[in-house]
């Protein structure tokens, strides 16, 4: 029995992702942007769960950057930089994401006038016009409905250039 338990506990000890941080830094990017630009927060504390450090298979820390920053549509750079070694051999890097916010996203841009596909309450493939407010995530964005000026949520693929 004993065994058994302590055979149990390493088990799920060895199977436990584990994380510890190895470096900070103020600001990093792999992208060349312009210090002369006017640059907006876009993100804070991009990335610093457990769950998002953990899940990280970033082989180096060069691609940790670019995956961190690809998931915040925009981004340029990060700030408040915080690098984490993963399992011993991946690495993560968390901190706040600045860049433009009406960088093109997934062929979307901030203000694009789009159709929104919909099954709707009464009728089946209801299309609605609406303007793109937020380009929020790599699957999300946020639109304006034009008939009520409601905002909601949506994937990308709901939607379509109008224009």
């Amino acid at each position: 029995m004993k065994k058994t338990l302590l055979s149990l506990l390493l088990l799920t000890l060895l199977s436990c992702t584990s994380y510890k941080e190895i470096g900070q830094l103020n600001v990093i990017s792999n992208r060349n942007f312009d210090t002369s630009k006017d640059y907006q927060l876009l993100a804070t504390y991009s990335g610093d769960s457990d769950k998002e450090i953990k899940k990280s298979k970033s082989p180096n820390i060069q691609t940790a950057i670019d995956d961190r920053l690809k998931n915040v549509p925009g981004g340029e750079y990060l700030t408040n930089v915080k690098i984490y070694l993963v399992d011993g051999k991946y690495y993560s890097v968390t901190g706040d994401v600045f860049g433009t916010t009406n960088a093109p996203f997934k062929g979307f841009v901030v203000g694009d006038v789009v159709m929104y596909y919909h099954n709707g309450l009464f009728r089946k493939n209801e299309y609605k016009m609406a303007v793109v407010k937020s380009l929020k995530s790599q699957t999300h964005c946020l639109i304006m409905l034009e008939d009520d000026q409601k905002v909601i949520e949506v994937e990308y693929e709901q939607i379509s250039k109008a224009n």
